[in-house]
Protein backbone atom coordinates (compact mmCIF):
# COMPACT_ATOMS: atom_id res chain seq x y z
CA UNK A 1 0.00 0.00 0.00
CA UNK A 2 1.18 3.49 -0.69
CA UNK A 3 1.23 5.69 1.53
CA UNK A 4 1.14 10.00 0.59
CA UNK A 5 2.25 13.01 2.63
CA UNK A 6 2.97 16.21 2.79
CA UNK A 7 5.50 18.21 4.35
CA UNK A 8 6.57 22.16 4.76
CA UNK A 9 9.97 22.64 5.51
CA UNK A 10 13.25 24.95 5.35
CA UNK A 11 15.44 22.11 4.86
CA UNK A 12 16.75 21.37 1.91
CA UNK A 13 15.91 17.91 0.19
CA UNK A 14 17.79 15.53 -1.61
CA UNK A 15 17.68 11.28 -2.05
CA UNK A 16 19.63 11.57 1.17
CA UNK A 17 17.67 13.80 3.65
CA UNK A 18 14.21 13.02 2.78
CA UNK A 19 14.02 10.21 5.43
CA UNK A 20 15.85 11.54 7.20
CA UNK A 21 13.64 14.72 7.39
CA UNK A 22 10.35 12.39 7.23
CA UNK A 23 11.30 10.48 10.60
CA UNK A 24 11.70 14.01 12.28
CA UNK A 25 8.91 15.19 11.08
CA UNK A 26 7.16 12.19 12.09
CA UNK A 27 8.77 12.42 15.36
CA UNK A 28 7.83 15.72 16.22
CA UNK A 29 4.27 15.06 15.41
CA UNK A 30 4.15 12.51 17.94
CA UNK A 31 5.23 14.71 20.19
CA UNK A 32 2.72 17.13 20.32
CA UNK A 33 0.10 15.25 19.33
CA UNK A 34 0.57 12.86 22.40
CA UNK A 35 1.75 15.70 24.84
CA UNK A 36 -1.68 17.80 23.83
CA UNK A 37 -3.48 14.67 24.29
CA UNK A 38 -2.09 14.18 27.78
CA UNK A 39 -3.00 18.10 28.08
CA UNK A 40 -6.62 17.48 27.18
CA UNK A 41 -7.74 14.02 28.45
CA UNK A 42 -5.45 13.50 31.98
CA UNK A 43 -6.91 16.22 34.18
CA UNK A 44 -5.38 19.85 33.00
CA UNK A 45 -8.33 20.76 31.12
CA UNK A 46 -6.44 22.30 28.33
CA UNK A 47 -8.72 22.30 26.12
CA UNK A 48 -10.86 25.03 28.67
CA UNK A 49 -11.16 28.44 27.13
CA UNK A 50 -9.61 30.56 29.44
CA UNK A 51 -10.61 33.60 28.06
CA UNK A 52 -13.26 35.21 30.47
CA UNK A 53 -10.46 37.46 32.14
CA UNK A 54 -9.07 40.33 31.12
CA UNK A 55 -6.12 41.35 29.09
CA UNK A 56 -3.58 38.11 29.96
CA UNK A 57 -5.54 36.05 31.79
CA UNK A 58 -6.10 32.94 29.88
CA UNK A 59 -1.92 33.03 29.08
CA UNK A 60 -1.31 33.06 32.53
CA UNK A 61 -3.37 30.07 33.17
CA UNK A 62 -2.04 28.46 30.07
CA UNK A 63 1.61 29.00 31.69
CA UNK A 64 0.56 27.90 34.89
CA UNK A 65 -0.54 24.24 33.52
CA UNK A 66 2.39 24.08 31.22
CA UNK A 67 4.55 24.54 34.80
CA UNK A 68 2.33 21.86 36.60
CA UNK A 69 2.96 19.57 33.67
CA UNK A 70 6.46 20.06 33.74
CA UNK A 71 6.58 19.88 37.33
CA UNK A 72 4.68 16.41 37.01
CA UNK A 73 6.53 15.15 34.27
CA UNK A 74 9.85 15.37 35.83
CA UNK A 75 8.82 13.83 39.20
CA UNK A 76 7.16 10.98 37.37
CA UNK A 77 10.92 10.55 35.16
CA UNK A 78 12.78 11.81 38.70
CA UNK A 79 11.02 9.89 42.15
CA UNK A 80 11.54 6.79 43.17
CA UNK A 81 8.64 7.01 45.62
CA UNK A 82 5.93 8.27 42.90
CA UNK A 83 7.74 5.56 40.45
CA UNK A 84 7.27 2.87 43.21
CA UNK A 85 3.16 4.05 43.80
CA UNK A 86 2.72 3.98 40.42
CA UNK A 87 4.04 0.17 40.01
CA UNK A 88 2.12 -0.49 43.12
CA UNK A 89 -1.47 0.82 41.40
CA UNK A 90 -1.23 -0.29 37.52
CA UNK A 91 -2.11 2.35 35.92
CA UNK A 92 -2.31 6.34 35.97
CA UNK A 93 -5.39 6.88 35.86
CA UNK A 94 -5.68 5.29 39.11
CA UNK A 95 -2.99 6.51 40.68
CA UNK A 96 -4.14 10.42 40.15
CA UNK A 97 -8.17 8.61 41.52
CA UNK A 98 -6.16 7.51 44.54
CA UNK A 99 -4.20 11.12 45.24
CA UNK A 100 -7.25 12.78 44.76
CA UNK A 101 -9.09 10.85 47.04
CA UNK A 102 -6.61 11.18 49.65
CA UNK A 103 -6.41 14.84 49.11
CA UNK A 104 -10.17 15.10 49.78
CA UNK A 105 -9.86 13.39 53.08
CA UNK A 106 -6.59 13.90 54.78
CA UNK A 107 -3.81 16.16 55.42
CA UNK A 108 -0.52 15.86 54.37
CA UNK A 109 2.98 17.56 55.29
CA UNK A 110 4.54 17.04 51.71
CA UNK A 111 3.61 14.77 48.67
CA UNK A 112 6.10 12.71 50.12
CA UNK A 113 3.78 11.44 52.97
CA UNK A 114 1.15 11.48 50.37
CA UNK A 115 3.21 9.00 48.41
CA UNK A 116 4.34 6.68 51.56
CA UNK A 117 0.29 6.80 52.72
CA UNK A 118 -0.86 5.60 49.73
CA UNK A 119 2.27 3.13 48.77
CA UNK A 120 2.23 1.60 52.77
CA UNK A 121 -1.41 1.90 52.74
CA UNK A 122 -1.18 3.88 56.21
CA UNK A 123 -4.52 5.75 55.44
CA UNK A 124 -6.50 3.29 57.18
CA UNK A 125 -4.88 3.55 59.67
CA UNK A 126 -5.22 7.53 60.71
CA UNK A 127 -7.60 7.91 63.55
CA UNK A 128 -10.61 11.06 62.64
CA UNK A 129 -10.72 13.99 64.85
CA UNK A 130 -13.62 16.55 64.71
CA UNK A 131 -11.93 19.65 64.04
CA UNK A 132 -12.88 23.20 65.36
CA UNK A 133 -15.86 23.21 63.27
CA UNK A 134 -16.94 19.71 64.19
CA UNK A 135 -16.47 18.41 60.63
CA UNK A 136 -14.76 15.08 60.25
CA UNK A 137 -10.80 15.65 59.49
CA UNK A 138 -7.62 13.33 59.15
CA UNK A 139 -4.69 14.45 61.36
CA UNK A 140 -1.66 14.73 59.41
CA UNK A 141 0.50 11.52 59.83
CA UNK A 142 4.41 12.44 61.36
CA UNK A 143 6.44 10.47 59.08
Amino acid sequence: MLYHNAFATNHALTGQTVRTTVVAGRCRWKVENEGNNVLKNQGYHFEHNYGHGEQHLSVVFAMLMMLAFLVDQTQQICCPLFQAVHKKLGSKRVLWERLRSHFYHFVFRSMRQLYEVVLYDLAKELPLFPDSLGSPRCVPLLI
